[in-house]
């Protein structure tokens, strides 16, 4: 719509409101907008009054909409007159002082910007040096930014942390360009070594934090405890502490993650932990402490039961990771599918390991009207990863079989994908059940008991399928080896959601 045809309530309309439609006062020492032509020092006097003729002049383009916050601190005349009563077309003028300036909708607001902070007092940014501890005030909507160099360096070690970033991260040139021409040209660069030193002191200054919230808890606290080696052959140990806050919101910390000396024997498993405990002044708070099924772990546990309070005579006190013992039991039915799994992850390992090999794969799929994708590779430890590249390859079954048969003797058959997918359909309880048990956010304990029967019923009702005897004898005897005796914490725990309550665990 053209603006000239625009129209304008003369008494309702006022130029001078801002977003929250009250009217602003004159600043002292300014102008009103009256008469903002008759005083103007930098316009020659004239007798009949400029600038502005009348309300109804005033307009926006009904196309622009203007967002800057200059236009909350000026005013759009568009029918502007200079001193010789001369149209100049749309004019910009300070609502604080004479000053008009060009505000075509294809223009930037800089000069605007310019003068509102050079000009009027209130408008100045404030810009301190990197060691200021001074903050920056709020005046007419405008939040004065106050650059300090310090809490830069603060944040910048949390962020190198939290993004597991380098510590030369800070002094790379690139990033200091960046910062400097883009964002800040107060930065400075920040040596590794001060990144290293600001990320320590951010560490320990986050744990004393943490220490005193779980030493003000008035609940027990669960740990969790797993073990790795590193490619350096070394070992490692970390320790999770699960807790419910004064508002009822379940906590993961981890509060270790250190290195373990040899031999990683009971004794050293103990101490271990028992220090962590003595670090974050828990020994009297320890409810529970899960482990994987490691035999050394499993003769830790009478140590910390002599040398700590246990509650309810500590029968809840040691807890088998749930997802381990699934892993074992899986890991043993998977044996009598073996070769079928192996030729097929072989076949998968072929393709993936070589870009060459990839490329023509890929071109095959669209030879076969299929969508090229990256097939998933598995880790022969993790059976969840060998269910994952199954289902990952199934709508491609045929190219993986047509190109790995024109490469080499040996390849895939029908017959293999047959068995290893029922094997995978077989599983899909098992794979629901280790998800659920492994989250973190949220209470497992009281899902184990419904999913472990579950996982019964799976192995019970394809004991007697030619292709499942072998598997579901080797499951079932891993299986019943660790629930037979059904842990009690696990029945407790079932029996206080609401949707199962003691009716649903007097059998187990």
């Amino acid at each position: 719509m053209d603006p000239e045809y625009l129209h304008f309530d003369n008494e309702r309309l006022n130029p001078n409101l801002d977003d929250d439609g009250q009217t602003p006062p004159p600043p002292p020492g300014s102008l009103g907008r009256e008469s903002v032509g008759e005083a103007g020092s930098n316009i020659a006097a004239a007798s009949t009054p400029i600038g502005i003729t009348g309300r109804s002049q005033l307009a926006q383009s009904a196309g622009t909409r203007r967002r800057s916050w200059v236009w909350r601190h000026s005013t759009i005349v568009k029918n502007f007159r200079n001193a010789q009563g001369i149209d100049i077309g749309p004019r910009a003028v300070c609502n604080y002082c004479p000053n008009t300036y060009t505000c075509s909708s294809n223009g930037g607001v800089g000069h605007i910007e310019r003068h509102l902070q050079n000009k009027h007092e209130k408008f100045k940014q404030t810009v301190v040096g990197q060691d200021s501890g001074e903050s920056g005030g709020t005046v007419g909507g405008m939040s004065n930014f106050v650059y300090s160099q310090s809490s830069m360096r603060e944040g910048l070690a949390r962020y190198v942390v939290a993004a597991e970033q380098p510590f030369t991260f800070g002094d790379d040139i690139r990033f200091e360009y960046f910062v400097k021409h883009y964002l800040q040209p107060l930065f400075s660069k920040v040596s590794r070594n001060t990144t290293r030193s600001d990320s320590l002191k951010a560490f320990i200054e986050v744990r004393k934090i943490l220490i005193s919230e779980i030493a003000a808890l008035g609940s027990l606290v669960s740990f969790t405890s797993d073990m790795w080696s590193g490619r350096n052959n070394l070992g490692y140990i970390s320790v999770t502490a699960h807790y419910i806050d004064s508002n009822w919101i379940l906590n993961k910390k981890i509060i270790a993650f250190c290195l373990m000396e040899y031999p990683h024997n009971a004794m050293n498993i103990f101490q271990c932990i028992m220090g962590v405990f003595r670090e974050f002044e828990i020994v009297d708070k320890v409810f529970s402490i899960t482990f994987d099924n490691h035999s050394a772990n499993t003769s830790s546990i009478e140590l910390f039961k002599q040398n700590l309070t246990i509650s309810h005579a500590g029968q809840f006190f040691h807890v088998r990771c749930v997802c381990h013992i699934i892993n074992l039991v899986v890991s043993d039915g998977l044996k009598p599918i073996g070769p079928q799994i192996e030729k097929i992850r072989d076949a998968i390992l072929y393709i993936a390991t070589s870009p060459a090999r990839q490329q023509e794969f890929e071109g095959l799929c669209v030879s076969y009207n299929v969508k090229p994708k990256k097939i998933k590779t598995d880790v022969k430890t993790r059976w969840n990863s060998t269910f994952i590249m199954l289902k990952s390859c199934r709508n491609h079954t045929d190219v993986i079989s047509a190109y790995v048969n024109s490469k080499y003797d040996g390849g895939l058959t029908r017959a293999d994908w047959n068995i290893a997918f029922e094997f995978m359909n077989f599983l899909k309880k098992i794979y629901a059940a280790t998800l659920a048990c492994s989250g973190v956010r949220y209470p497992t304990t009281c899902l184990v008991l419904n999913h472990l029967y579950n996982m019964s019923h799976t192995l019970k009702s394809h004991r007697t399928k030619p292709n499942f005897v072998a598997a579901c004898k080797s499951m079932e005897d891993k299986f019943n080896k660790y629930f037979k005796n059904m842990p009690t914490i696990f029945i407790v725990a079932s029996a206080m959601d609401p949707r199962i309550k003691l009716k649903g665990v007097e059998s187990s």
